[in-house]
């Protein structure tokens, strides 16, 4: 699928080094969240705030990345995903026989089949938003499936 000019990019928020590691600050709220470019919890954030009816700046600082929202997010296997869940992938390294969870995407569950749900996230790797197709049999195909997130309990 071709993608037009004018269609918004997906861009790596880690370019933005002072917001991807370390406390959130100002600057983190004004990068990658649309409308012309998103990282992919941008991408979420913007989604949120649109459909709750919300202005952009409402959304707390404090879940501005993945690694903020990640410890909301439910271990689940992925056929218990709703569309509208929020999906969140990662990587489990094993170091000295310590196993640490990093969180690195997240996406929003668009549609649901009796072998897949289509997920929808913004991957800087493409360059631009993409819908992917993730089995139930192979769900860690694009990342370790971390968990799912109802929107719902994002923002208050």
């Amino acid at each position: 699928m071709a993608v037009a000019a004018h269609d918004p990019l997906a861009i790596d928020h880690k370019i933005h080094a002072a917001c991807n590691f370390g406390p959130t600050i100002p600057e983190c709220m004004t990068v990658g969240l649309g409308p012309q470019a998103f990282d992919c919890s941008g991408l979420v954030i913007a989604a949120i705030v649109q459909v709750m009816g919300y202005e952009p700046t409402a959304w707390p600082p404090e879940r501005r990345h993945v690694r903020q929202m990640h410890p909301m997010a439910e271990p689940t296997d992925l056929r218990e995903a709703e569309v509208g869940d929020l999906l969140t992938l990662g990587r489990l390294y094993t170091i000295q026989g310590i196993t640490e969870v990093v969180p690195a995407h997240i996406g929003i569950v668009v549609a649901r089949a009796e072998s897949h749900v289509l997920f929808m996230h913004a991957q800087a790797a493409a360059g631009r938003i993409l819908t992917s197709k993730l089995e139930y049999s192979n769900a860690d195909r694009i990342g370790k499936l971390l968990g799912l997130i109802n929107p719902l309990t994002m923002i208050s």
